[in-house]
Formats: structure tokens, C-alpha cells, sequence
């Protein structure tokens, strides 16, 4: 899949079986086409070294980070002024105060009637 990608796009959330999953060379299979790296999800699924390596060794063309391993991004990090590279502030997910209002209301009719809740957090999955 990555060989054949110009995007690849991380949601993953941060879990015993996620974290440093895209760690080591596993980028190098995004080479033939010089993708483009999203992490939305959790830093911790890849190192900024990964990153870093990546980057240099052309394997991926860009990046788009969300979010890091360690947060804040120290500001010595390469990745702030590496070319190629944009950092957001990891507010991608912000709530719409009128979605919020409407969940809750639908949460408290489900929950009044036995019935299943929405965006429900399984803290034993890890989100």
C-alpha cells in the first residue's frame, strides 16, 4: 500500500499495539512515489527521528505533523524549519459548541431508553 501512495495519513490512536508502529524504515516504502506523511492521531505511533530519517533520505517528499511524540515540539527540533515540513498546534479535533450541545441531548435520550451512546471512550482500547 505505501509503495503506491502520495499520501499517507496516521489516525491511529495511542495504544500498546500502536505505539512506534511506523517506527524504523518502514517509510522507505513510500520512496517510488515520495509521499507526503499526516500524523493526526497520536505522535507516538512514529519518532520524529523516523520522520527526520525519512525526510533526508527522500523517501517521503513531505510532512504534515499534527502532532509529535513529544509535545510540545522542542524548539530545537530539525523538523521546525526542515523543508517540506508543516507543524500545526494539534487542535484538529476542536468541538463545534451547537454538535456538542446536540450529542449530549441525544446521549441523555439514549441513555433514558437503555439504548447505545454515541462517541462512547473504551478506556480498555485506549480511546
Amino acid at each position: 500500500m505505501l509503495t503506491c501512495s502520495d499520501y499517507v495519513v496516521s489516525v491511529l490512536p495511542s495504544t500498546q499495539h500502536t505505539r512506534g508502529l511506523l517506527n524504523g524504515d518502514i517509510l522507505q516504502h513510500c520512496s517510488s512515489k515520495k509521499s507526503v506523511f499526516l500524523n493526526i492521531g497520536r505522535g507516538d505511533v512514529i519518532s520524529s527521528e523516523t520522520i527526520m530519517r525519512a525526510l533526508k533520505n527522500e523517501w517521503i517528499s513531505g510532512a504534515v505533523l499534527d502532532c509529535v511524540e513529544n509535545e510540545p515540539l522542542p524548539s530545537d527540533s530539525p523538523l521546525w524549519n526542515y523543508p517540506g515540513v508543516r507543524i500545526t498546534p494539534h487542535i484538529s479535533g476542536t468541538t463545534v459548541d451547537s454538535k456538542a450541545g446536540e450529542v449530549i441531548s441525544e446521549n441523555v435520550r439514549r441513555f433514558s431508553r437503555g439504548e447505545k451512546l454515541l462517541y462512547v471512550v473504551d478506556f480498555n482500547a485506549g480511546y
